[in-house]
């Protein structure tokens, strides 16, 4: 029977597989959408693992209950979303957003990153999380493409997504209806100061200030999600 997680949104870590499990690395932040259904990123858990390690989710703070990701398998469609399975039934139950949102749209999220180890006493680490909040809004709907995956619609964020965000849900502000899931950024390079030679010569180079976006995955990518964690069925058939 699952247990109630005291975190519907997770801290994933690499880990060896003992009793207690030893964490190795931290990999990203992950939510349950469902009951023993958990959703992240694929670039999070895509990494091989020798037999001896896994992925690991942290759902209680105090309790310090952790449980193994199953299942775990790339979205059938190809896009850098996950699924797995794990025993834990969410404390706070999202809702799967059924519509788009509108460029301006008041979006919040909420992820561990900045998260790692810590040293306690020699060959011993423990994980140590760094949970935050962000808030902001939706500057645009495009078509976003990497090396790694075809084109696909994406929301563009005003706020950034720092490393170890992938994965969070993009959650409508003031309600419980998930939109998309953070999965990177989208730097900007605007030029400041133009290269110049002067009467004498001298060269002063360009230059530039990055400003970065975030990035989540669209509404209408997370509907069609599906793997072996959710039967190969889409997730808009599975989560009312």
């Amino acid at each position: 029977m699952p247990i109630k997680a005291e975190r519907t949104v997770v801290p994933i870590y690499v880990a060896q597989r003992e009793n207690p499990p030893v964490p190795i690395q931290y990999a990203g932040t992950a939510f349950l959408i469902a009951p023993c259904l958990l959703v992240t990123c694929w670039h999070c858990v895509s990494a091989p693992l020798p037999e001896d390690q896994g992925y690991l989710g942290c759902f209680e703070s105090e309790s310090s209950y952790v449980d193994w990701l199953e299942n775990i398998s790339q979205d059938s469609n190809g896009s850098d979303l996950a699924t797995a399975n794990v025993r834990a039934e969410p404390g706070t139950r999202f809702q799967l957003a059924t519509t788009r949102a509108l460029q301006g749209a008041d979006v919040t999220t909420f992820g561990y990153p900045f998260s790692g180890l810590k040293r306690v006493e020699p060959g011993r680490n423990i994980a140590t999380w760094e949970p935050r909040l962000f808030k902001g809004y939706i500057t645009r709907t495009f078509s976003f493409s990497s090396p790694q995956n075809a084109p696909a619609p994406a929301y563009e964020l005003s706020f950034p997504a720092p490393k170890g965000l992938s994965g969070a849900p993009l959650i409508e502000l003031g309600t419980p209806r998930v939109l998309g899931v953070v999965f990177g950024n989208n730097d900007v390079a605007i030029a400041e100061h133009l290269a110049e030679v002067d009467a004498f010569g001298n060269r002063t180079p360009e230059v530039q200030r990055i400003i970065s976006f975030g990035l989540a995955h669209h509404t209408n990518v997370l509907l069609k999600l599906a793997g072996s964690a959710t039967g190969k069925k889409a997730l808009a058939d599975i989560v009312r």
